[in-house]
């Protein structure tokens, strides 16, 4: 091989190089790539995405109005609300996720649970409902995720993570880790 031949070459790897460096630096900020955020109240700690807001309107159902809402975080039609409450006895958590689903009936509301889940993480039971719902307002189906997870005598934590039934799936994926 020749020196022109060699020159070439390293002028292309280079080339190449500098261009994968400064792809990687401004990938992110051409896609608009935000890292999540953590949310961290009243000990719950979880990661949200990071183009979501803080202190969003979340519309909570009347059965819930006793609870303690300590987060409502979202982008646009897509919600997720937090509450806390201590239970005492005789409930507990799959009580407190049948009972939801009754209040979701006597309100009215046209709620169609697709599966109810009890498992157990540690020592907290949790309960995950997911569930459609005609929002009354705009018309639009609306898919949630309703998790209960905690304990007896224990603080219990209430997540519910709403969007359009259409979008659901591409952010159900991130609440699953």
């Amino acid at each position: 091989m020749d020196n022109t031949v060699k020159s070439l070459i390293i002028v292309i790897v280079i080339l190449v190089i500098g261009i994968g460096v400064v792809g990687a630096f401004m990938l992110p900020s051409f896609y608009h790539i935000t890292p999540n955020q953590t949310f961290s109240k009243e000990g719950i700690t979880f990661q949200y995405p990071g183009n979501w807001s803080n202190n969003v309107t979340v519309k909570w159902t009347g059965g819930n109005a006793q609870n303690n809402s300590i987060g409502s975080l979202g982008n646009g039609n897509v919600t997720l609300g937090v509450l806390y409450i201590n239970i005492t006895s005789p409930f507990d958590v799959a009580t407190l996720g049948t009972m939801a689903v009754q209040a979701w009936k006597d309100e009215g509301l046209s709620s169609t649970v697709l599966s109810n889940t009890n498992s157990q993480i540690g020592t907290n039971a949790v309960d995950e409902i997911i569930y459609t719902s005609t929002d009354p307002i705009s018309g639009v189906l609306y898919k949630y995720l309703y998790v209960i997870i905690g304990g007896q005598g224990k603080t219990v934590y209430i997540l519910r993570f709403g969007a359009p039934a259409s979008d659901f799936d591409k952010y159900y994926s991130q609440f699953q880790s």
